[in-house]
């Protein structure tokens, strides 16, 4: 199996890597109440996914080590709720971390003040920022990791994973026909790692956002093209009523799917 290999922390910092002081970059709060965040990593993902027309931005963001308290103020009342919903305190911290990161990056990307911004959902779970009529959105998160992708006037889809022990034969069993999961098992053996696996879960998933469905619609009716399979990092997946564009890239062990309607 030809896939692209995963990149090392040193090739990471060196390619897409920017931290910035939340103070400085956003300019949108007061220093006192934001300085106490220490930062929040962020990659640009477009030049990865340059062949998706009508994609606006695609980020990887990851909040770093920080006092929170201060930082969480700018979380609508609903989002604070579900992070009170979580028992278990790591649970809670991720999410957290993850809800401060998402929110602040759209308020630097709309240039608007982070606690302004209103984040609506439709009856299939696909989010919406009020007042960007022609924008279509997409978030994913795993783990204190979070992605964000935004398009123009076409459906996108975005979903992450960080590798980590599960049962995964089982998740797989879920997601492909025993004749794609075969062909997934033996990627997996010949790789060496669940890299193909969470491939398949990525892709499948951003897919089924664009849609418009999530797994509701069941991910075994998303056939994987051979090229996906093979390890290709671009290809197109036939839906019903069109074709997605599909790129796929893993960052260390974070796999990122990014899935656009062609027009």
């Amino acid at each position: 199996m030809s896939s692209r290999p995963t990149r090392s922390p040193a090739e990471i910092s060196k390619m897409i890597w920017t931290n910035f002081d939340l103070a400085a970059e956003l300019k949108l709060r007061d220093v006192e109440q934001i300085g106490k965040c220490k930062s929040v990593y962020s990659i640009n993902l477009r030049p990865n996914f340059a062949g998706h027309e009508g994609l606006e931005a695609a980020q990887l963001l990851r909040h770093d080590s920080g006092d929170l308290q201060q930082a969480q103020a700018c979380l609508s009342a609903g989002e604070r709720a579900r992070v009170a919903r979580l028992k278990i305190p790591d649970l809670r911290e991720n999410l957290t971390r993850t809800l401060i990161a998402r929110r602040l990056w759209l308020a630097r990307h709309f240039n608007v003040a982070p606690e302004t911004i209103t984040i609506d959902y439709d009856g299939a779970g696909a989010p919406r920022i009020q007042g960007w009529a022609p924008g279509e959105l997409s978030f994913s998160r795993s783990e204190d990791w979070c992605a964000i992708a935004c398009a123009r006037a076409r459906k996108v889809g975005i979903d992450i994973e960080v590798e980590r022990d599960r049962d995964w034969p089982s998740i797989l069993n879920f997601l492909s026909t025993p004749e794609e999961a075969e062909h997934i098992r033996h990627a997996v053996r010949s790789a060496g790692s669940l890299t193909p696996f969470y491939r398949t879960w990525c892709t499948k998933e951003a897919v089924l956002k664009v849609m418009g469905t999530g797994f509701k619609a069941g991910p075994k009716i998303i056939n994987l093209p051979s090229a996906m399979l093979d390890g290709a990092s671009e290809f197109d997946i036939a839906l019903a009523n069109g074709t997605a564009r599909v790129g796929v890239e893993t960052f260390e062990t974070v796999t990122v799917a990014l899935a656009t309607a062609r027009l």
